[in-house]
């Protein structure tokens, strides 16, 4: 039997954490454009732990589908709460090992890793107490093998968590996954959301993985994500793309506010002081020649560079 393809009547809804999506980066506001239809409004759903454990339960038995999934996914972004549930976090990693290792569907697949991603903790469990790990879960569904939606929505997912930890995530086995994923050279929106996670995620070598995308990669937003992740610590690979973001004559596909918004935010970080040097010719432009938000944030960041000491 063939699988149900979504229902096109359905609306789209904004996709999660936009919050912090367009106040830190702009290139996963680009990756909520390319991940058409993963947060699709199935309706409220009332009720509480108790019911999303009972849509977990028709998953398992195999009776919901991936619309059980899909609707339990949607569920989960607007009730903090229940995203909270180390239980019922547990189910639905178990859930998305079970289906990883089956291949079968890959829409199951990929609506289980976004409901794993729109947590709130990382710590889950078995109905026996048996305890379980999404994030390794996540970087399963990394794997090349997999469907490219499947391998998406895990690094989106992962990218949330990641940025949850605040650089507490320093695996090396999903740090690694994640790595590989940058490089996926027939996926550019995994290469997007992956370097996107990367910013987010502590321990070494992220920062060798970042600088690369951002020498090498073909895809402009890939290495935006490259460089605003690498300005948000200081490091000085990244000021001729902040120049470049940061130039009234840049527009890149039209997202020049946003652009600059993402690219001033980045600099306002503590660690990007010592950046601030290289960018002050058109921070100082953007003061003064700019209006709106865009010209409130570089007088704010200009202040900064005034009274900074050999800056």
């Amino acid at each position: 039997m063939q699988p149900q393809e979504p229902p096109h009547e359905l609306p789209e809804v904004e996709l999660p954490s936009a919050e912090f999506i367009v106040r830190l980066f702009v290139i996963p506001a680009l990756i909520v454009v390319g991940i058409v239809g993963l947060w699709l409004a199935m309706g409220a759903l009332g009720g509480d732990r108790a019911d999303a454990l009972t849509f977990a339960r028709r998953i398992r038995e195999d009776r919901g589908g991936w619309r059980a999934a899909f609707e339990l996914a949607n569920r989960l972004r607007s009730d903090a709460a229940t995203a909270s549930d180390p239980r019922l976090l547990g189910e639905l990693t178990d859930l998305l090992d079970a289906e990883l290792d089956r291949g079968a569907e890959p829409r199951m697949a990929e609506y289980l890793a976004l409901a794993v991603g729109a947590f709130q903790t990382e710590h889950a469990e078995l109905a026996d107490g048996r305890p379980v790990d999404p994030i390794a879960t996540l970087a399963r569904g990394l794997d090349a093998r997999r469907d490219p939606a499947v391998r998406v929505a895990s690094a989106a997912s992962l990218a949330r968590h990641a940025a949850r930890l605040e650089g507490r995530l320093d695996d090396p086995g999903t740090i690694g996954a994640l790595a590989a994923a940058s490089r996926a050279a027939d996926v550019p929106e995994l290469r997007r959301v992956a370097a996107f996670a990367l910013s987010f995620c502590g321990g070494g070598g992220t920062s060798d993985v970042l600088r690369e995308r951002l020498h090498d990669d073909p895809d402009r937003y890939v290495r935006d994500n490259a460089a605003l992740a690498l300005a948000r610590c200081g490091d000085p690979t990244a000021a001729d793309a902040l120049r470049a973001m940061l130039s009234t004559d840049e527009d890149p596909a039209g997202l020049g506010e946003t652009v600059r918004l993402q690219a001033l935010a980045a600099l306002a970080r503590p660690a990007a002081v010592a950046l601030l040097r290289d960018v002050r010719p058109q921070v100082e432009a953007l003061a003064s020649t700019t209006d709106g938000p865009v010209r409130d944030e570089a007088r704010s960041l200009l202040q900064k560079i005034q009274s900074t000491p050999g800056l």
